[in-house]
Parts: structure tokens; C-alpha cells; sequence
């Protein structure tokens, strides 16, 4: 019999509607979780292994074996497939059954308004607070009200997590993100990142940014091109050795290294461009300079004083 027309070919991918219409049935969601949790041994070194088809029946809420069988086969080759050792999870199985238990599409994580020590780059004021705007946590300055930078937390964020902590985490994400953009690596579906320099909103402020896109799911993100050198050797070690762990600094407390003399962007040049970014830590320089992918060109440090043990080490 062939197939009809609406039906893909075993070469075909699915059709996403097709996708999610396959799991509107809680009998298949719940085979779903329990093969998941099948494949998570005991043993943390142990091999993860498959369900044989009696064992996942025994294991689900199904009424009888027809019914199973029926479902069970709508979640074959999308989500389950069918192995020598029993059946397992595909990565599309895996991926959902991760996103079910994170409660990504029917929880909405709590938050607590929470202030923050930073710097508003308008005005000038150091407590920021952090507050729920409608899905996001926007953190706003107290003084002028402008909103700095925008999250949106994921439901199991925040669970187990103070308001605190759930930006803690937030921070931490961002900075790892990030590095993953500069690699190349989309932290949404692992797709190639592809990154651009482009001119800030305002030319007369002679500010760039640095745009990284994934070319499969069109996830962007966009930073100063400072943030670029964060995860540098060079820019950790120096900052390391000044006492400072700057990869462990939120994007908000960094608002002060960006709007001041501690970090000095040159532009070299716009065609191609070319950057010199110059950190400062207590007369002590470091000079980075990159090309027009941001790629580094050169690395010069120039230590005025005897750098002190980092303050983080015992933390």
C-alpha cells in the first residue's frame, strides 16, 4: 500500500505539526518517561539498556495490549525506536521527555523582586532591581527606571532556587552561552553559529557590537564585542592574577567595567575592522587587539605592579 500524500517517506523528515500532534496522548507521554527513566542505570558507569515490549506494558497505565501496541507504534521512528536490546528513546524522544520534566511548557517559574548591585549607564545610580515582567525578569535601575538587561528563566530554574540565586544562575548560563556562541556551537540545537561586527544604535558613540546567529534555528545573540575576550586565556588569566574571577560576573555588574576606563575600545579600523581592546586593573594593562571576525591578532601586557593573590581562590 502506498503512502498518502500527506505522510512522509521513510527518507522524509516529520512534518512538525505531525510532530506535536503525536504526543497530544498522555499513554504516550507516559511511555515516553518510562523509557527515560529505563535508561538511566543505577549504576552511573552501567550500560543504559532498552524495554522489551511486555516490560513496557507492565511498567504504563495501558487498558490492554491493542491499546498499547496502537500507541506505541505512533511514537515509532519520531520519538522511540525499536533496538536489539528493547526499545529506546531517539534524541527528538530524549529532547522531550527532558523538556517535559523541566516543566518548559506548562510551568511558569516564580520570582521574588530582588535588588542588585551594578551601575545604570544612564544615570549613574548602583542598585538595580530585578523584578517579573510578564514572562521575563527585567532588571531595571532604581534612580532613571531603564531597563539594563532582560532573562527569561526557564521553569526549573527556579525551582529549589531563590530569587537570588535563579540570577546566579543566570549569570553563570550567559558567560557559558556566550563562549559556546564564540565557538561556533548554538546552545539551542548544537547548529553552526556564524558571527558579524555591526555598528551600535548610536554611530555617534563610534560603539560596535558583535551579532552570532545559528544558521539551522536562527538563534541569536548580540553583545558588545568586548564580551567577546571574556573567555580569552588571556583576559582570564590577567584578570585571575588581579584578583578577579570575571567569568564569574553577571552581565549587570559588568555594566561598570563597560561604561568606564576599565575596559578602552580603539577602532583601528572599519575597512576591514579592526579593534584594540585595552583592560585595565590598577595601572595594569592589557592590550588585545582583533580583526574583523573578532578573531585575536595580537596580545600585550603591560604589569606596572606586582599582581595580588586572586581574592576568589578560597570561595
Amino acid at each position: 500500500m502506498s503512502p498518502r500524500p500527506d505522510e512522509p517517506r521513510e527518507s522524509d523528515p516529520l512534518p512538525p505539526a505531525r510532530a506535536f500532534s503525536i504526543l497530544g496522548n498522555e499513554l504516550r507521554v507516559e511511555i515516553l518517561r518510562t523509557l527515560a527513566s529505563a535508561e538511566l542505570p543505577e549504576d552511573p558507569l552501567g550500560e543504559p539498556s532498552g524495554l522489551s515490549f511486555s516490560e513496557l506494558y507492565d511498567r504504563v497505565d495501558a487498558s490492554n495490549t491493542s491499546q498499547f501496541s496502537y500507541h506505541l507504534n505512533e511514537l515509532d521512528d519520531a520519538f522511540v525506536r525499536e533496538t536489539d536490546d528493547g526499545y529506546r528513546l531517539t534524541y527528538a524522544g530524549q529532547k522531550i521527555v527532558r523538556t517535559i520534566l523541566a516543566g518548559t511548557y506548562n510551568e511558569r517559574p516564580g520570582f521574588e523582586p530582588v535588588d542588585l548591585d551594578g551601575l545604570c549607564p544612564g544615570c549613574g545610580e548602583t542598585t538595580l532591581r530585578a523584578a517579573r515582567d510578564e514572562e521575563m525578569v527585567v532588571i531595571r535601575c532604581t534612580g532613571c527606571e531603564a531597563p539594563l538587561v532582560s532573562v527569561l528563566p526557564s521553569p526549573a530554574q527556579g525551582r529549589n532556587r531563590t530569587a537570588s540565586e535563579i540570577l546566579q544562575s543566570t549569570g553563570r548560563y550567559v558567560h557559558q552561552e556566550y563562549a559556546l556562541a564564540v565557538d561556533g556551537v548554538c546552545s539551542e540545537c548544537k547548529g553552526r553559529m556564524r558571527g558579524r561586527v555591526e555598528p551600535g544604535r548610536d554611530p555617534a558613540d563610534d560603539t560596535y557590537v558583535h551579532v552570532v546567529q545559528c544558521e539551522e534555528c536562527d538563534y541569536r545573540l548580540t553583545s558588545p564585542i568586548e564580551l567577546r575576550l571574556l573567555s580569552h586565556p588571556a583576559v582570564v588569566s590577567f584578570y585571575w592574577s588581579h584578583g578577579v574571577d570575571i567569568g564569574a560576573k553577571p552581565l549587570w555588574e559588568l555594566f561598570e567595567y563597560l561604561f568606564s576606563d576599565r575596559w578602552r575600545t580603539t577602532v583601528l579600523s572599519t575597512d576591514p575592522y579592526e579593534f584594540r581592546v585595552t583592560f585595565a586593573v590598577d595601572g595594569n594593562e592589557l592590550r588585545i587587539e582583533m580583526d574583523e571576525t573578532l578573531s585575536v591578532t595580537s596580545v600585550r601586557a603591560t604589569e606596572t605592579q606586582v599582581p595580588r593573590a586572586n581574592e576568589d581562590a578560597s570561595e
